[in-house]
């Protein structure tokens, strides 16, 4: 193991994104040292997140650093009724940080809370997504 741990964060970065989630999972576990590459958001960027249990813990999912370079953030289908401010400002400072977005999907999620105003402010994200309501 001594080995291991003497490599590059980079080196390991790019050994580890060859594993599936699940072994990334597990790599979280092991050490400190192997703790902080496994959280490495390069290696998070392409995987495909649970839509059920990010609509539950939206909070705790838009402060994990690992998350922080997704490609794709899709939340269709959810019917999540964005009400809490403390949500929609979270969520909206993560995808004007999140420089690694591609694609934005709320289709048929309730977004009236997302005001012009407040949108302003996180213009760059404006390139990236579509607001429309399904009603």
């Amino acid at each position: 193991m001594t080995c291991l741990l003497s490599l590059s964060h980079l080196l390991l970065v790019k050994i580890f994104s060859f594993l599936n989630v699940s072994d990334k999972k597990t790599l979280l576990q092991i050490s400190t040292h192997i703790r902080k590459v496994a959280s490495d958001p390069l290696l998070w960027q392409h995987i495909k997140v649970n839509k059920t249990k990010l609509a539950q813990e939206m909070i705790q999912f838009l402060s994990m650093p690992k998350f922080g370079l997704l490609v794709t953030f899709d939340m269709s289908e959810l019917k999540v009724d964005f009400q809490d401010e403390t949500v929609i400002a979270k969520l909206l400072k993560y995808l004007y940080s999140n420089t690694n977005l591609k694609t934005v999907n709320f289709a048929n999620n309730n977004i009236s809370k997302f005001t012009p105003s407040r949108s302003a402010v996180h213009l760059p994200i404006a390139k990236l997504c579509t607001f429309t309501n399904k009603d």
